[in-house]
C-alpha cells in the first residue's frame, strides 16, 4: 500500500510508528518510499513509562534505541524523530532523553502534556511554561551543537508549527 501511495505522490512518505518487531521492516518501508519516521517514546524514564503507559512500556527502550539507530543508518541524521511529552517526566530525565536522541541523530520533539477531561491523567497539571521553554532551549542548543540543519528534518518536524526546538536552534538560547 505504501508503494501505491508513493507512486501517486511527488513527496516522500513519513511514517509515525512504534519500533518494529523485526528491524528489517524499516528497510522494506524505506524501499517502498518512506523518507522519515517518527518513533515516539513519549516518556524517557522507564519507571514513569511503566506507570503512565503500561501497554506501550512493554516495548523496551532497547527496541527504540535499535529502531532509531537503524533508521538513522538508513536515512541519515535527523530524518527520524521522537516525541517526549513535557510534564509527564522529570525535566532531568527529559534532558537525558534529548541528549541521547541527538547523539543517535534523532530529532527530539517536545510536546507539552495537556490532559483531556475525564482521562486517567486529567488530574495532572500541564507543565509550567518556563519548564517547556527551558527544555526547548536545551533541545535547540543540543541540535545546534550536533550540527543539525533544518533541511534534514522531515514530516511534522520540518513544519515545526507545534514545537519550538527548530526556532531555538537558530541561536544560542539562554535557559530560563
Amino acid at each position: 500500500m505504501l508503494l501505491s501511495v508513493k507512486n501517486r505522490s511527488r513527496d516522500f512518505l513519513f511514517q509515525v510508528r512504534s519500533p518494529p518487531e523485526d528491524i528489517r521492516y524499516l528497510e522494506e518501508v524505506i524501499s517502498a518510499g518512506a523518507g522519515g519516521f517518527s518513533i515516539n517514546i513519549e516518556v524517557w524514564n522507564e519507571e514513569k513509562r511503566r506507570e503512565i503507559c503500561p501497554g506501550k512500556s512493554k516495548i523496551t527502550k532497547e527496541k527504540y534505541l535499535a529502531a532509531w539507530g537503524r533508521a538513522t543508518e538508513l536515512l541519515g541524521k535527523f530524518r527520524t524523530s521522537s516525541v517526549l511529552v513535557v510534564g509527564l517526566d522529570a525535566p532531568a530525565s527529559i534532558r537525558e532523553g534529548i541528549k541521547t536522541l541527538v547523539e543517535i541523530g534523532v530529532k527530539p520533539v517536545l510536546i507539552p502534556f495537556r490532559p483531556f477531561e475525564k482521562c486517567a491523567l486529567s488530574g495532572m497539571p500541564p507543565p509550567e511554561p518556563s519548564v517547556l521553554a527551558e527544555l526547548s532551549a536545551f533541545a535547540g542548543n543540543e541540535l545546534r551543537k550536533a550540527g543539525a540543519k533544518e533541511r534534514q528534518f522531515v514530516g511534522c518536524e520540518r513544519c515545526g508549527a507545534c514545537t519550538v526546538e527548530k526556532d531555538c536552534m537558530q541561536s544560542v538560547v539562554e535557559a530560563i
